[in-house]
């Protein structure tokens, strides 16, 4: 992990913000986040992405305290401008490292691929994790009622975590709790958890047991809100990647993942050996 997510080397931007702040009309709530509907408006506009367009619809999320653990209810308690910007840098640390390692699956089931003498029977489901960047929105007039108690013309009144934002039906596909995928009646998000489990299996094994993306959620072609496990050597102890960092799925990985019920596992392309039998190949 040497090259870690920098907010100093990150591209900046400046723009206007809209956001709707009715708690009641709020594009989801989760556990320990709250997606508010934002209008972002960049100057100048990006290429592409995020704010490539004047008015684009974003979600932008932010942490609450949550002591159950449930889903939360109104109103939600926020944490103190310090420790939300913190917890969404770390936030922001985490997809960029899940970004990496989906990345990385792919590279190798592509040179898999090029390299086999026959193509696999089935095709490669294509997902990418959401487009994302911190937004730091700054108080404009100490009279807003939307900015933050005590604002001050020119500070940070408010942090979000501005995501893609994801249409149509959202799936859990894998609990970071487990290494074992969800089973769908919809058979493309069945297919889709089967083959995000492969991914974790090169991600496991390419690193040598060390790290994997877990937590994967989101539709059919975009995810979110990933969780990076690693093994307990890694970072000496430290706490890398936050709370959702269960540290025991990595060493109960080989015991959840079942190869024998994966066909990608299975693939002998992919030469992805059942876990205490030879295989494994590097890339």
């Amino acid at each position: 992990m040497s090259n870690p997510f920098d907010i100093k080397m990150v591209e900046r931007f400046s723009g206007h913000i809209r956001v709707d702040a009715n708690e009641t009309t709020m594009l989801g709530v989760g556990a320990f986040k709250t997606a508010q509907a934002i209008e972002l408006t960049l100057f100048p506009l990006r290429s592409s992405g995020i704010g490539c367009i004047a008015s684009h619809s974003i979600a932008g999320k932010r942490p609450y305290l949550n002591p159950t653990g449930g889903i939360g209810r109104r109103p939600y308690i926020r944490f103190s401008m310090g420790d939300e910007s913190r917890r969404l840098y770390r936030e922001a640390n985490v997809l960029y490292w899940a970004m990496a390692l989906l990345d990385f699956s792919y590279e190798y089931i592509d040179q898999c691929i090029a390299d086999a003498e026959e193509p696999p029977p089935f095709d490669i489901p294509r997902l990418r994790f959401v487009e994302a960047g911190l937004l730091f929105a700054y108080a404009a007039d100490r009279a807003d009622s939307t900015q933050g108690p005590g604002s001050k013309s020119g500070t940070v009144a408010t942090t979000y975590l501005a995501e893609e934002i994801i249409d149509g039906d959202f799936f859990k596909y894998i609990h970071n709790g487990s290494a074992s995928p969800r089973l769908f009646s919809d058979p493309m998000a069945d297919d889709i958890a089967e083959f995000l489990a492969f991914t974790q299996h090169v991600q496991y094994n390419k690193t040598g047991g060390l790290v994997y993306v877990s937590d994967y959620q989101g539709s059919t072609t975009l995810l979110t809100d990933p969780q990076i496990l690693t093994h307990p050597d890694v970072g000496d102890g430290l706490s890398l990647f936050g709370d959702g960092n269960v540290k025991k799925g990595v060493e109960l990985f080989e015991e959840q993942h079942s190869c024998s019920t994966n066909k990608y596992c299975s693939w002998p392309g992919f030469n992805m050996a059942e876990f205490g039998s030879e295989g494994d190949s590097d890339l």
